[in-house]
């Protein structure tokens, strides 16, 4: 008789991210009539440029009949759903090596760098007591690595640390750079942990689907948002999302608790 393990199915938890219609100011969608003197069409703004015609402008504008842009954007909402999972009694999740991504944007200044500092110091301590290889990327415009168990590691602790955060956002080069290292055999089951506002430009997708197949592959991508202005559709990918809410409202809740 073949032995089989033994199973047991469960219902897991877990947050799904839905699309919904939304009106964000992200693409132009078309033309429509309206109020809105900010997203008029240079063609109406022209009529206050003439006398004869500022009359007609001004009669548009109270009846919401002038041409303006149609903006909009999309938006996502989290659902908690049930799903059903087999789990082995003998299964065990191995524990891979941590690269962590830190946004270093000009939008990712002041406090937010502090506490993407810190972040990337209690993981790099969880790292060495779980004897994991760990590995830290710098984001902007550019990529920088860091690699701090490494033999001058704590020498490139020191230069990270007085890093200081500018520029603009490119994640997709970041992620890039991950998948690059997962190819490596050392880096067989990483975690991915991005610490970033996410304020960012769309991901490809190209790459949105590379990541989905490494994630069949135990491969786990964690975000933590520093920030509640974070676009949906790119937290969207990652397996978990941990918000920490860098507002000065809870800043002053956290002080005070």
């Amino acid at each position: 008789m073949k032995s089989q393990k033994k199973q047991q199915q469960i219902l897991e938890s877990i947050i799904s991210l839905e699309k919904i219609p939304d009106q964000l100011t992200e693409q132009i969608r078309g033309i429509n009539h309206g109020n809105d003197i900010l997203r008029l069409l240079p063609s109406e703004l022209a009529l206050l440029g003439l006398e004869e015609l500022e009359f007609e402008f001004y009669r548009k504008l109270v009846k919401k009949q002038l041409l303006t842009y149609r903006l909009q954007g999309d938006n996502w909402q989290q659902r908690k759903i049930l799903r059903p999972t087999v789990k082995h009694h003998d299964e065990q999740q191995p524990k891979g090596p941590f690269i962590v991504c830190i946004d270093t944007s000009g939008s990712m200044g002041k406090f937010n760098e502090n506490c993407a500092k810190a972040f990337c110091l209690a993981l790099m301590k969880i790292a060495m007591i779980d004897n994991r290889q760990y590995h830290i990327i710098l984001f902007s415009m550019e990529v920088i690595d860091y690699d701090l168990l490494s033999n001058d590691g704590l020498e490139q602790l020191m230069q990270f640390l007085n890093q200081t955060f500018s520029g603009g956002t490119d994640l997709a080069a970041c992620l890039n750079k991950c998948l690059e290292k997962m190819q490596q055999q050392q880096w067989k089951y990483s975690d991915v942990v991005v610490i970033s506002d996410f304020i960012a430009q769309r991901l490809p997708d190209n790459l949105v689907k590379i990541i989905k197949v490494h994630q069949t592959q135990q491969h786990r991508f964690h975000a933590v948002t520093l920030s509640k202005y974070g676009k949906p559709g790119i937290l969207n990918i990652f397996d978990y999302i941990w918000h920490f809410d860098t507002g000065l409202k809870s800043r002053l809740l956290r002080y005070w608790n």
